[in-house]
């Protein structure tokens, strides 16, 4: 990555993996945005946000790459939702979330994104969830959580899986584990 980062999302969008947003201690809140190309082992930044954010979630839908809630240091947790075109290279502010999550989680099913739990503006714990409908560019709440998180994670895997060289090494630099 070109930039150093932390609290940062990352989300699949047309075969790259995208690293969004996040924290650095020596700039504070990023709102920087970077792409990594596994065909040609390279990273490319694209136009940054236009909020910074960290502790938020990012998914790709319908060939744009959303970034959802989070929290910063100038208005702490955020309702705000941003979507990416990559044939573009714009972002644009969507139809914001019900309620501020910081520390949001988020995942896309069956054509929708689904924001679960957070934090909000008082660091109290979002017990909730919300569903963002893309054509309607609208959020609802379909249903209430049984059990109350923060800085949780949701994934829903499919296939294409981008493949990965993962090696885990010993001190002394040799492999004591590889997984392709």
């Amino acid at each position: 990555m070109h930039r150093q980062r932390r609290r940062f999302a990352l989300a699949v969008l047309n075969s790259h993996i995208y690293a969004v947003g996040g924290f650095d201690d020596s700039r504070g809140d990023l709102k920087h945005v970077e792409y990594y190309d596994a065909s040609t082992n390279t990273w490319t930044e694209v136009k940054p946000m236009q909020c910074c954010r960290y502790d938020f979630g990012a998914v790709a839908l319908s060939g744009y790459l959303y970034a959802v809630g989070g929290a910063n240091g100038r208005r702490g947790s955020l309702n705000t939702v941003e979507r990416f075109d990559p044939n573009t290279n714009e972002w644009s502010m969507v139809a914001p979330l019900k309620h501020c999550r910081g520390g949001v989680s988020v995942a896309v099913h069956c054509g929708k994104i689904f924001a679960m739990n957070g934090m909000n503006e008082y660091m109290s714990i979002v017990d909730s969830t919300e569903c963002y409908n893309e054509v309607q560019d609208k959020w609802n709440s379909p249903t209430a959580c049984t059990h109350t998180a923060r800085f949780s994670a949701a994934a829903i895997v499919y296939p294409p899986v981008i493949p990965l060289h993962v090696k885990n090494l010993h001190q002394n630099g040799s492999v004591c584990h590889e997984q392709q």
